[in-house]
This record gives structure tokens, C-alpha cells and sequence, in this order.
């Protein structure tokens, strides 16, 4: 990430002064990386995501971490023209992938829609929720599961418009390269 000063405009393009706009997330999560790489060294593996919640219908722990560790040699098997896409592809697709209970398959047509979006189309975005509710949304909808927009929208905290937004442009993407019969 380009090191700028407080007083310069921020990076995500909102006009704002950066401290007043970006300064305290971006600090934040730096706080996030040195954590996780920390615990990465301690424990010489990587962890599934920064929020980890286990559920009464979760698979087994043994099931999950072998599943991530599958996704995560494919995601760093990858090109990723920008890290933050690498990241969102990290932390979200396999969550999604547990919640829904996708096949390796499935999972890796997912990374591969998200990898060939994210390096033909460079999407710029403040907040990765807006993308990962996308990736969650066309696989709610492969899934048959009927779930709300604005219900994804609250759990990955942006905006319904946002959400909408990301969703139309990574199912114009899909459509337009027939990634879709390859996802999930």
C-alpha cells in the first residue's frame, strides 16, 4: 500500500482528507496482518479467516481445515494482480464455501470467478463486503437458497445498493465469459 501523508487526499477516492476519511481502518488492519502473521509463525500454519465462528451444523474442525487448506494452496497457486483481491478470496470464499457445503469443485470454480473478475476487471472498493456478498449471493442462487440482498448486504455491512451493485457486475462479468456453469 502507498504510505500517504494524513493531510493528502485518501486513497479510496471519496475526496476526504486522509485521516479523516481512511487513516484509523487501514491502521486497523495493519493491526489485523501483524496478528495474523504472528500467529502463522507460532502456530507454521495459516489461519481460515481474521472472524472464525463455529456453528452447531459446522462440519467437524479435521473437515474445515483440511477443506481451507485445499482452497488456500489453489488461491496462492494463482495470479492476483492486486493483493487485496488475494485477500477477499481468503477471507471469504471459504466461509462461503463452509456455509454452503460446496464440493472442491465448487469452491475452486468460485476462486476462479473471483480471480478472472478481479484480474480482467480491477474492481476498486472500499469495503470488500461489498464483493464478498456478491461471491455469496450467486452462490446462494446456484444453491437454490432464497436469501435477500439487503439480508446480505447487513452481514457483510455495506449498503444494499452497494451489494447490488457488485452482484450485477460480477454476474454481467460471469455471463459474459460463461464462468458460471464452471462456478458453483
Amino acid at each position: 500500500m502507498i504510505n500517504l501523508g494524513r493531510n493528502e487526499p485518501c486513497h479510496c477516492g471519496s475526496g476526504k482528507k486522509y485521516k479523516k476519511c481512511c487513516l484509523e481502518k487501514d491502521r486497523q488492519q495493519q493491526r489485523n496482518v501483524r496478528v495474523a502473521t504472528s500467529v502463522e509463525v507460532i502456530t507454521n500454519r495459516r489461519p481460515v479467516s481474521a472472524v472464525s465462528t463455529v456453528s452447531k451444523t459446522s462440519p467437524a474442525p479435521q473437515v474445515v481445515e483440511q477443506t481451507s487448506q485445499k482452497s488456500a494452496l489453489n488461491l496462492t497457486e494463482m495470479t492476483w494482480e492486486h493483493d487485496m483481491h488475494r485477500e477477499l478470496a481468503e477471507s471469504a470464499i471459504p466461509s462461503i464455501a463452509e456455509e454452503y457445503k460446496l464440493t472442491e469443485e465448487e469452491t475452486s470454480g468460485l476462486i476462479s470467478l473471483w480471480n478472472s473478475y478481479s484480474n480482467s476487471e480491477a474492481p476498486r472498493y472500499r469495503k470488500p463486503g461489498g464483493f464478498a456478498g456478491a461471491l455469496e449471493y450467486v452462490t446462494a442462487t446456484k444453491q437454490g437458497s432464497t436469501i435477500s440482498q439487503s439480508e446480505l448486504a447487513a452481514k457483510h455491512d455495506v449498503s444494499a445498493t452497494t451489494l447490488s451493485k457488485s452482484i450485477g457486475q460480477l454476474s454481467e462479468f460471469a455471463e459474459k465469459t460463461s464462468l458460471t456453469s464452471q462456478s458453483v
